[in-house]
């Protein structure tokens, strides 16, 4: 890169993320238009196509369309899970994971880390536009 001034090289940074930023939305709005919506279509034609005629699977020349259960399980009250987990003794239905907050704390004051507990940095640059 040449010997460009800071200045100048932070207004063609914000600039180049504008743009970025900007052909992302566009490009996200043509995706929805050309495919997200267009196979959603075609996933509720099936999804009613099932549930009319209680299949879960259907082959075709084509290829196969089926039905697949997701399942997604998220904390609603921590406290709660915690006394039923540590009360019943099942530990199998939780992962525990270190506080990041906590261990920085720990770090910063140059305690030592919990056994078990991996700590690593990574410097990265951050680039802002001015306040306006």
């Amino acid at each position: 890169m040449n010997m460009a001034k800071p200045i100048d090289l932070v207004a063609r940074y914000i600039r180049l993320r504008d743009k970025m930023q900007h052909a992302d939305k566009e490009y996200a709005e043509w995706r929805k238009l050309h495919f997200d919506d267009p196979m959603k279509e075609i996933e509720d034609h099936f999804t009613t196509l099932f549930e009319e005629t209680g299949a879960d699977n259907m082959k075709t020349r084509s290829g196969t369309v089926y039905r697949k259960i997701n399942v997604s399980v998220t904390t609603a009250d921590g406290s709660a899970l915690r006394e039923y987990v540590i009360g019943n003794g099942l530990w199998e239905l939780v992962d525990w994971r270190p506080n990041k907050t906590q261990v920085k704390d720990l770090v910063a004051a140059g305690k030592e880390l919990p056994p078990g507990v991996n700590y690593s940095t990574h410097m990265s640059i951050h680039i802002q536009r001015p306040k306006e």
